[in-house]
């Protein structure tokens, strides 16, 4: 049945491969999404040939080339509306390898561990179910994501290749004088970044088509009033503002370290999480409401925030829900900030100083206390943590007790 299925399946590949545009997949091969879903689906699929070990593991080839040309969805413009079809097809594909090797249905299977950690091992098929559950979630993604874009194409009459998940800069450049360009002054108490080009330098040079937008954003409609015709922020403001967002992130890292005892991390997460606040409530009431409302409403903010929520959800229960769950609610709001930040309109950013880059820094915060935390689950020693059963299912004269626990948030932190 291996050699059959694949025997079918690898001329379907190939021809949808083959049917790739050039130009757009060599820039969907230097994005980040695809080389993170690709090392997650060729680690997963060596592991499946492996656990398989035999001649099954031929169609393990057939779901590698699979999820590879889901992962170029963008550069295919000929098989557009199959291509639904198939995330959807790869997603329940790859649910199914999830539920025949997490209840043990795989017969001759070769179990073998990964590595080792305390009393707790790293078992073959717990990284072959991580790995082909975080596939299965991207490609129901990338459904969602072509269906809504296909629903919007056809309402605005718009037959332009648009991508899903390949995202990139542009730059304006004026080609001819048409009209009189008043250059703006520069703020009294602001930044400015620009792209200098110089002679010689070679750029892609993209033509762009106007596509009229539905809504109309004002800028003045925000949470709380405040006044963008004037001057900007001073910068003793500013950095008052970002030094105690700083301190709200670092604080409730460090509180995170083994190295304080209960009380102490009871007082550093509790002013990690009051600094936290007071710089998330007077960015939040400078929101532009449309925006926040469209933003907190889309699939992409509502399929990173479950995921988020149920990560932290699950580390709160192993910390027994004491005042460590403190700061992780400060994770889970400055990650949900990031979320939300295109809320923040340019004329506000200017005001406030606020650059893209500094999102990155709670982003790489996010990503330190998951390193933190996943360091005290291998070698700590002063954790108090526990595991708890999610459901307890007998299948095959089987017992299947999955752990709850965080196992995935390391996932949903690189996906972010």
């Amino acid at each position: 049945m291996a050699i059959a299925s694949a025997v079918f399946i690898f001329p379907i590949m190939c021809r949808s491969l083959a049917l790739l545009r050039y130009d757009v997949a060599s820039l969907v091969v230097k994005s980040y999404d695809f080389w993170y879903s690709n090392a997650i689906n060729t680690a997963s699929c060596v592991l499946l040939g492996m656990y398989l070990n035999d001649v099954r593991a031929i169609i393990v080839v057939a779901h590698w080339l699979g999820n590879l040309d889901s992962s170029l969805a963008d550069a295919n413009t000929m098989l557009t509306r199959l291509l639904v079809l198939g995330s959807i097809v790869g997603a329940i594909s790859d649910l199914l390898v999830v539920a025949y090797v997490q209840f043990g249905l795989v017969r001759a299977a070769n179990h073998f561990v990964i590595f080792r950690y305390g009393s707790r091992v790293v078992s073959v098929e717990d990284v072959i179910v991580n790995g082909f559950a975080t596939i299965s979630i991207m490609l129901i993604r990338n459904a969602v994501r072509r269906i809504i874009d296909i629903k919007q194409q056809k309402r605005l009459h718009c037959t332009l290749l648009r991508c899903i998940n390949y995202r990139c800069m542009t730059k304006l450049r004026l080609t001819e004088e048409t009209h009189s360009i008043v250059p703006s002054e520069r703020p009294a108490h602001g930044s400015r970044k620009q792209q200098q080009y110089q002679a010689g330098d070679k750029c892609v040079l993209e033509h762009m088509t106007f596509v009229k937008c539905e809504s109309e954003f004002d800028a003045n409609h925000t949470f709380y009033p405040i006044e963008l015709n004037g001057y900007t922020w001073s910068n003793s403001r500013r950095w008052t503002i970002g030094l105690i967002g700083f301190a709200g992130i670092s604080v409730s890292v460090v509180g995170f370290v083994d190295f304080w005892n209960l009380a102490q991390r009871r007082w550093l997460f509790a002013l990690g999480l009051a600094a936290t606040e007071f710089v998330y409530i007077v960015l939040w009431a400078m929101n532009q409401t449309e925006l926040f409302r469209g933003i907190i409403t889309s699939f992409d903010f509502l399929f990173m925030s479950f995921q988020l929520t149920s990560a932290h959800l699950c580390i709160c229960d192993m910390f027994h829900w004491d005042a460590r769950c403190l700061g992780l609610l400060t994770s889970w709001l400055w990650m949900h900030f990031v979320l939300t930040a295109d809320a923040l309109t340019p004329v506000v950013r200017r005001k406030i100083g606020l650059q893209t880059g500094h999102l990155a820094v709670p982003v790489l915060f996010f990503l330190a206390s998951q390193v933190v935390i996943v360091y005290a689950l291998l070698v700590g020693r002063n954790w108090d943590l526990r595991d708890r059963t999610m459901y307890h299912i007998t299948v095959a004269e089987k017992e299947i007790e999955p752990p709850f626990s965080c196992g995935r948030v390391v996932s949903y932190g690189a996906l972010k």
